[in-house]
């Protein structure tokens, strides 16, 4: 039997790499909690690996799903204040802070 030639190897798909919980933590910038509930909640995929049959095995996360969350959560504020238009503007101070403020400079714990 003779060897294909290399050109007729079909490519292999990219494998998508997949992380322990705690490098995941630390690239989202998060606790490892965070990243447990954000795997249940779908937010993002994994697997587990299990070491043997009996075995719950260990979630890993794939880093494809960290860069698609990156990539929404980097979006989704800049969305989400457009909607609400230009900034609030900041509120006048009512009498009941002026009278707050008035009875904090009595006591000495602000100065005016």
């Amino acid at each position: 039997m003779r060897p294909r030639p290399v050109d007729a190897i079909p490519d292999d798909p990219p494998l998508d790499r997949h992380v322990p919980i705690a490098t995941a933590a630390v690239t989202l910038g998060c606790d490892e909690s965070t990243v447990r509930k954000m795997l249940k909640n779908g937010d993002l995929e994994g697997i587990r690996v299990r070491a043997d049959r009996d075995s719950r095995g260990h979630p890993r996360v794939s880093v494809a799903s960290i860069d698609r969350y990156k990539v929404r959560m980097a979006i989704a504020p800049a969305i989400a204040s457009a909607a609400k238009g230009a900034a609030a503007k900041p509120r006048g101070t009512t009498s009941g802070h002026k009278a707050a403020i008035a009875f904090l400079a009595t006591k000495g714990i602000l100065a005016r």
